[in-house]
């Protein structure tokens, strides 16, 4: 049945998963270990025979095999098969899981729509519950090997008290297909029955009770569908060739060459005798294999299996606990401990404490969402340009001021570049002459900065965060930086 390592696994550490390993019962060695013994066997077997028994020149043309058989060993595409195989398989697996219908809301609604604790609301109560269990169980005889054994022959479900001896002889009168879902007929009769004794008053009660029902028995129906519609054989037999013709080819692909072979380099090439990672990937490679082996039908006895025997147990006990064993009436509504105050917080032991909790107040909670110029405006602040008013006073536009830091970078660059490059010539008639535009524009920028009160010269970090937050201006300004701002 299902192993549960849930409560080894709450809180991860450097030795959770260790201990894992050391558990026999589902253990991925307790399904391998057959396939590792027979591998290992027939390894060495081979290994010996070439060592010890053939002849030399046996032995070269057995070499060329090995480097033969490993050059395409490769091109079997075991984890791609095998990927696609056992994905297909779990997905099946959890699905056979969760079309098992439980009992629980149908007990509910019986209890709500159908109350009193009269003789004839607790027979017609108990009696549908029964049916419908009878009929899972009677389900499950034909598809699970666990519950066939429990529950071999109908002497069984007369001695559980699940039918009658005259019940019985009705199914058994009855076509072996149709039996597991007469006793679900039997149910509906008995609703139908209680809605004209007006024991169900309401007549929209009564369709929601059938429909829970119907809702009941397609889930038995996909418990067959599942069992009677398998995984392609031939995709089955295509991944276990796959995987077995590799390690067939292992056998002699991965043998190691003797250091005296004129086959092999002897400086990169070592005769190391056990196959160290051949044996890992028999372990990774047969090991997902048995996984979807395991999970191919979850209705035997495997350890991975379905535990369909608690669930059993579960349904029945839940059953008559909900129609027959509790009182259905609440308690008293009295004031709570927390009347008289507005906002309740959870108390917390000692420990609790210690782990703290964040409470959730979005993503989004802290960023500011203030407009563009502001947070402009907030950046020069912050680097020494005066506060936000002046800025906003300054600069009617954002455009404006990605204008003044082209003209005042356009300057530096061609101060710099002056410098470098002409030696000994006249500084402001290389400036005028040579870049009468860059001049007019450097005025121009200078005046502005002046009256501004802004300072000559830009620090490159400085530079650096206005123009991130003016970069889409700068882009438009590059195509005619001399239009006028507009708006």
């Amino acid at each position: 049945m299902t192993v549960q390592y849930s409560q080894l696994v709450l809180t991860g550490g450097p030795c959770v998963f260790v201990q894992l390993f050391l558990r026999w019962r589902g253990c991925v060695f307790k399904l391998i270990y057959v396939d590792i013994i027979v591998f290992l066997t027939l390894y060495f077997t081979i290994s010996l025979i070439y060592r010890f028994a053939l002849p030399e020149d046996t032995q070269r043309g057995f070499e060329r095999l090995v480097l033969f058989i490993h050059n395409f060993q490769s091109m079997i595409p075991v984890s791609f098969i095998l990927g696609f195989y056992v994905s297909l398989i779990f997905s099946r697996f959890w699905h056979q899981y969760v079309v098992i219908p439980w009992i629980t809301k149908l007990s509910m609604g019986l209890t709500t729509h159908l109350p009193g604790s009269g003789e004839r609301q607790r027979m017609i109560r108990r009696a549908c519950v029964r049916y419908l269990l009878g009929s899972l169980i009677l389900t499950f005889t034909r598809v699970n090997l666990t519950i066939k054994k429990r529950f071999p022959d109908f002497e069984a479900f007369i001695a559980a008290g699940l039918f009658t001896d005259e019940e019985v002889q009705m199914l058994e009168g009855m076509q072996i297909h149709f039996q597991p879902f007469a006793p679900v007929m039997w149910a509906v009769s008995l609703l139908t029955m209680a809605e004209k004794e007006q024991l169900i008053t309401n007549p929209h009660a009564l369709v929601l009770l059938i429909q829970d029902v119907n809702s009941f028995r397609q889930g038995l129906l996909n418990i067959f569908f599942m069992d009677y519609v398998c995984v392609p054989l031939v995709y089955t037999q295509v991944v276990t060739l796959s995987v077995y013709s590799y390690l067939v080819a292992s056998l002699i692909g991965r043998q190691y060459i003797m250091n005296n072979s004129p086959l092999i380099d002897n400086t990169t090439s070592k005769d190391f005798y056990f196959p160290f990672f051949t044996l890992l990937e028999l372990v990774i490679y047969v090991g997902w294999l048995k996984v979807a082996e395991t999970l191919l039908n979850p209705m035997g006895e495997d350890d991975e299996d379905l535990d369909v025997d608690s669930i059993i147990n579960s349904n029945w006990r839940t059953a008559w606990c909900i129609v027959d064993g509790m009182k259905t009436s609440p308690p008293a509504v009295l004031r709570d401990a927390h009347w008289a105050e507005a906002i309740v917080e959870l108390p917390h032991t000692e420990e609790s404490k210690k782990l703290g909790s964040t409470p959730y107040r979005g993503s989004v909670y802290e960023i500011s969402a203030q407009p563009r110029t502001n947070r402009l405006g907030s950046i020069i602040s912050k680097i020494g340009f005066g506060s936000t008013q002046d800025v906003n006073a300054a600069g009617s536009s954002v455009r404006k001021r990605s204008v003044t830091i082209n003209m005042l970078r356009r300057a530096s660059q061609m101060k710099d570049h002056t410098r470098e490059s002409i030696t000994g010539v006249d500084q402001s008639r290389t400036s005028t002459s040579l870049h009468p535009e860059d001049a007019t524009l450097e005025q121009d920028s200078r005046s502005f900065v002046q009256a501004k009160g802004f300072p000559e010269t830009i620090t490159e970090e400085a530079e650096g965060e206005i123009r991130f937050q003016t970069r889409s201006d700068i882009d438009n300004e590059k195509k005619d930086p001399l239009q006028p701002a507009t708006g």
